[in-house]
Formats: structure tokens, C-alpha cells, sequence
């Protein structure tokens, strides 16, 4: 459960503050086109399907994957802020 884990708190704090260690670790930074760096950050899950290019969907194009939104996974509800984060790892020292 990613809520016992003190380092995923760590983690989406220095996203959110757009830490360039941190940032540097992912394939590539989600929000380098935005003007102002974010205020919220979660974590939702999906699950995958891989399909073999036959066929095609309603647009035309041939579909090599779907999706389907499975749950939240962090925070269960509402949303994580740089503040909150801050508070969560304050409980853990």
C-alpha cells in the first residue's frame, strides 16, 4: 500500500516542486510546457490490453492497446498539495 511508504510522499513532493533530481529520473518531464509549476498531483491506475493492429475502431485507426481506469491510488480522495505532502512526511519523522 503505497500509503505506508514514506518515499512515494517524498517522491510527488519534489515533482510538485519540480526538484531537477527528481525530475531528471522520469522519461520525460510532464509539465515542462507549463508556465507555473503544479499544485496537485495523484496517482491513478489503469489496466492495459496489447491487440494486435487488426481491424479499426470508430475513428478509423487501427488500436494497439486500450485502457481501463481502474482507481485512485493515491490519495484516496481529494487532492495531494505541496502542503499536504509536507505534512504526511513531517509524520514520519
Amino acid at each position: 500500500n503505497l500509503e505506508y511508504s514514506p518515499w512515494i510522499y517524498s517522491f510527488l513532493l519534489k515533482v510538485l516542486e519540480q526538484d531537477p533530481g527528481v525530475i531528471g529520473l522520469l522519461e520525460t518531464d510532464p509539465f515542462q510546457n507549463e508556465s507555473d509549476p503544479p499544485k496537485y498531483i495523484r496517482i491513478d491506475r489503469y489496466r492495459y490490453w496489447f491487440h494486435k493492429a487488426q481491424g479499426s475502431d470508430r475513428s478509423g485507426r487501427k488500436p494497439y492497446w486500450s485502457r481501463e481506469f481502474v482507481g485512485r491510488i493515491f490519495p484516496r480522495q481529494g487532492i495531494a498539495t505541496v502542503q499536504s505532502l509536507r505534512d504526511k512526511l513531517g509524520s514520519y519523522t
